[in-house]
């Protein structure tokens, strides 16, 4: 992974675990310092069926491959 592209992957997860709609699936951690994923099977399912910027597997696969 290019240094260009481990930013936008970064980026991109920022994006999706500060999102507010879906801080019943991943948030922020009290110290927000790191995240916590509250429920993993959801995350996924939302991640497959995904066709905005909040797809996990799209963000890595951008930065990735560009």
């Amino acid at each position: 992974m290019s240094w260009m592209g481990m930013s936008q992957f970064y980026a991109g997860v920022y994006e999706v675990v500060d999102d507010p709609s879906l801080d019943s699936i991943i948030s922020w951690s009290k110290s927000n310092k790191s995240f916590v994923i509250w429920d993993s099977k959801e995350l996924v399912f939302r991640d497959a069926s995904a066709t905005s910027c909040h797809s996990l597997s799209a963000i890595f696969v951008e930065s990735e491959f560009g």
